[in-house]
């Protein structure tokens, strides 16, 4: 879960690139609003040699 939201731009957007930059697929990728300035992701991501899962948080925690 995103503790706050990319400044400006398309998140989904900024999410695939960010994935991307790793050379993972994203095969499906959802998004909802759960509270105010709150949102959550569910990602699925195709690759030979996946990151773990804390690796993948520190990825996403970057975008702005």
């Amino acid at each position: 879960m995103f503790e706050r939201m990319p400044e400006s731009g398309d998140v989904k957007a900024k999410v695939r690139d960010a994935v991307k930059n790793v050379r993972d697929t994203i095969t499906d990728l959802h998004n909802w609003q759960i509270g105010p300035g709150r949102y959550s992701f569910i990602v699925s991501i195709a690759s030979d040699a996946p990151n773990t899962f804390f690796e993948y948080k520190v990825i996403l925690d970057r975008i702005n």
